[in-house]
Formats: structure tokens, sequence, C-alpha cells
């Protein structure tokens, strides 16, 4: 049995090698997650499936070896930044998520993209410092391509509660908390905004997946809970 035949065997990993040109092809079919919730159990990030493959072919000693053992050492398949030093977390916002998108290596050097969403409580400047220091061991250095701050209006403020209230009497949902989650919204470019709806609860969250959608009666329900929030906000 060959080596990639033994692997698939042992993982169940879609894994394909060819043949062009004298040189072979590797291929790791995974399946992406949005970046805000990689832990779906759905997910296959098809990185660390080709770095664990890689692994387990053996490669010869050297820089890329050295990056492969370094990546399934301290990232593999987790996503909360455990083996970086960084899994921090608060208790007002979901816990951080370290998750590699994209990967290059031009036969000398690897470069690879990391999404890093953080809690608001946590200092920029702390979690770069603790990834560093994990990175210092490994001469692997980072590059800063883009930052965003955090943004964050408590859910004691009279904005939120007053949309969370307008919610309930029309829905007749009391149950439903205000949350923080990972992403950007358009919230961010004002002080005092925030994300509100239109996803209700039992909806399936299909929001920059293949054919997102929603549905006809959410959207005329959406619809009447705005108009009310905008008259009781405005007055």
């Amino acid at each position: 049995m060959s080596i990639v035949a033994r692997y698939i065997e042992k993982k169940g990993a879609k894994v394909e090698l060819k043949e062009k040109g004298g040189k072979i092809f590797i291929k790791y079919t995974g399946k992406s997650a949005w970046a805000i919730s990689p832990e779906n159990s759905d997910s296959d990030n098809a990185i660390s499936g080709m770095m664990e493959f890689l692994e387990y072919l053996c490669l010869s000693d050297g820089d890329l070896k050295d990056f492969v053992q370094f990546y399934n050492k301290r990232i593999g398949y987790t996503i909360y930044g455990e083996g970086m030093g960084c899994a921090f977390q608060d208790d007002i916002s979901t816990p951080l998520t370290f998750c590699p998108t994209i990967i290059n290596y031009d036969g000398e050097t690897v470069k690879m993209h990391v999404h890093i969403r953080y809690p608001i409580k946590t200092k920029f400047e702390e979690l770069m410092a603790k990834i560093e220091n994990t990175l210092s061991a490994y001469s692997i250095e980072t590059e800063i391509e883009r930052h965003s701050k955090s943004h964050y209006v408590s859910k004691h403020s009279f904005l939120v509660s007053n949309l969370m209230n307008i919610y309930r009497e029309e829905t007749g949902d009391y149950n439903s908390k205000a949350i923080t989650m990972a992403g950007g919204t358009y919230a961010r470019t004002l002080k005092n905004a925030v994300a509100f709806g239109p996803l209700f609860p039992n909806e399936k969250q299909v929001a920059h997946e293949v054919n997102e959608y929603l549905c006809i009666d959410s959207i005329i329900r959406a619809t009447k809970i705005y108009a009310r929030a905008i008259y009781e906000l405005a007055r």
C-alpha cells in the first residue's frame, strides 16, 4: 500500500497526487468555514490537512521540514491559539481565534496569512508580544498586514437596551440576549452603533456562504422591528 493510500485509510483525508512534467503535485481538499466561527464542525482547514500530510511523508531535513513540524506542533487543527501562547478570552466576548487562511512556498521562503480575532479586553500589543515570543524560538518573523480595533457598545447602554426591548416586545422572545461576535460589521463606522439582526433564533447562519439567503417571512418580520426601532430611537 502506498504512503498516500495508508494516510487516507488512517485519516480519511482527501489527498490526491498527480505527476506532471516530472513533478509531483499534491492536492488536499478541505472545507472552508467563516473566519469568525472556525469551530464549525463541518469545516476542514486544507492548510492543516496538507501540513499533517507533508510531515507524514518524512521530508528531507531543511527549512521546509522545520516549518511543517512547527505548524503541526504549534497550530495543527487548533483554532484558539493554544499552541501560540495567545489563547485569550474574557467575560464579554468570544474567545480568540487563530486561523491560517493562505500559505505560499516559493522554494526558499514560506509566507502564511493568519486571521486573528481577539477578545475586546485583550490589548493588541500584549497579543503580538505573546505570538512573537513563541515564534522567536523558530526564527519566524511577523508582519501586520491589517489591524482593526475592537468595537464595543455595552448591553446596558441606552441604544442596546432599547433595541432589545423593542425586539422582545415585537417577537415575544424574552430568552435571547444581546451578544458580541468576532465579525466586523458596518457598526464600527460610528462610535455608538451596533449590528441589529436580521437572523432570528433557530435560523441557519448562511452569511457569506454559497447561495446565502433570508426567508421572506423573516425579512418582513425584521422590517417591522427596524421601523419601530427607528421611530422609538428618533423621538
